[in-house]
């Protein structure tokens, strides 16, 4: 049986290009560890691994202290493909 995603953290840079008005085009690449379960109903056969992460995302500054946007990445070896909403607060 596979090993499934379970979680993950780690670091990335990320870069800003931007575009018209409020939006901007970021673009990230980082390092994280995964934890991968055998089987999500088997316990006790998991493994870490160290795995690259590739992001991007489109946002939109709604005001003085706030974007708003969407999300998507990649851990490349654990093959795993992520979307989300993603909020960011500017100090």
């Amino acid at each position: 049986q596979p090993y499934e995603f379970d979680s993950a953290y780690g670091v990335r840079v990320r870069a800003a290009l931007p575009l018209a008005d409020h939006w901007t085009l970021d673009g990230g690449l980082g390092l994280a560890t995964v934890h991968e379960e055998r089987g999500l109903t088997i316990h006790g056969y998991s493994r870490d691994r160290t795995v690259a992460l590739v992001s991007g995302d489109l946002m939109y500054r709604i005001g003085r202290r706030w974007s708003l946007g969407l999300e998507l990445s990649s851990y490349t070896q654990s093959h795993t493909f992520n979307s989300g909403v993603r909020a960011e607060f500017h100090f």
